[in-house]
């Protein structure tokens, strides 16, 4: 999933929240795509093999391919100017099950640290840390730039496809109207499938907050396959700053940051949901 801008809104309320979740307690049997069990495995599988964590993965952009053969492969890329250094995660799944996990640089030196052509999970726990203590990615950039002009890496823009704006709402309308849930079911089973997928406790879902969206139609579209979904944007913070109460940076705590969830509105099947904890992105 690439990684939008990222905004915190006072959104819904809490109280809305916590009636929401307890709609939704003992679990309904939410269905999730293969893509989003894929993405649970990767996670793990990139820990276990890699001790690659979540806020590591904050530095990185991720992608959900069917191989043709009943697997499919979680890839996980730097963000743009750092797809070199970082390289590329592949996380090859089959079911709930990882047949194997790859890194592009595999079996390159990273042991000079920031001065390595290749960053592995020493570089990313550095670059964590810096950004955790200053919110910037001043303390690294120059290495990046250094690196990507020594291996005559440019970064390819990609340009956006053009939609006119009627098309564009029109893709909302139609996903929408084949819906056959109400955007309060939809937003019900959005936070569960985030609760569930993460292992939120009770409490720490009862603190979510959504993304603050005027008209509920802008949160309905199609995926590239023609799939009608709902997108919807979770934000936790569990010790907030009074000055600032959606910010979460000076007070990180474990499982704070970003949800996104995208649910098939005909199906009901949970398609992604992915948490990230703004480090990478320097919130």
């Amino acid at each position: 999933m690439n990684k939008p801008g990222r905004r915190f809104y006072a959104g819904v309320a809490v109280f809305v929240l916590v009636c929401l979740l307890a709609a939704a307690v003992s679990a309904s049997g939410l269905v999730f795509s293969a893509r989003a069990k894929a993405r649970s495995a990767a996670e793990k599988a990139l820990y276990d093999r890699y001790g690659i964590t979540f806020d590591m993965l904050s530095y990185f952009n991720s992608a959900f391919h069917e191989n043709g053969d009943g697997t499919g492969t979680m890839s996980y890329e730097g963000l743009e100017d750092m797809a070199f250094v970082l390289g590329r995660y592949d996380v090859r799944v089959k079911d709930d099950t990882v047949l194997d996990v790859t890194w592009s640089h595999d079996g390159e030196d990273t042991s000079k640290g920031f001065e390595s052509a290749a960053w592995g999970t020493e570089q990313l726990k550095e670059m964590v840390e810096i950004n955790r203590e200053i919110w910037s990615m001043e303390g690294f950039t120059p290495y990046i730039d250094k690196i990507n002009a020594e291996n005559g890496f440019v970064l390819e823009e990609q340009p956006m496809p053009e939609v006119d704006d009627e098309t564009f709402m029109n893709a909302k309308r139609q996903a929408r109207d084949q819906s056959r849930y109400s955007a309060e079911e939809l937003d019900r089973m959005i936070l569960e499938a985030a609760a569930t997928q993460y292992q939120l406790t009770p409490e720490q879902a009862g603190m979510m907050t959504y993304d603050e969206v005027e008209d509920p139609l802008m949160s309905y579209g199609m995926e590239d396959d023609g799939t009608p979904c709902y997108w919807r944007t979770l934000f936790l913070v569990q010790d907030p700053d009074p000055e600032n109460p959606y910010d979460f940076h000076d007070n990180p705590t474990e499982k704070d940051g970003t949800y996104y969830v995208i649910i098939n509105v005909r199906t009901g099947v949970i398609e992604d949901v992915e948490y990230d904890t703004g480090v990478g992105g320097n919130g």
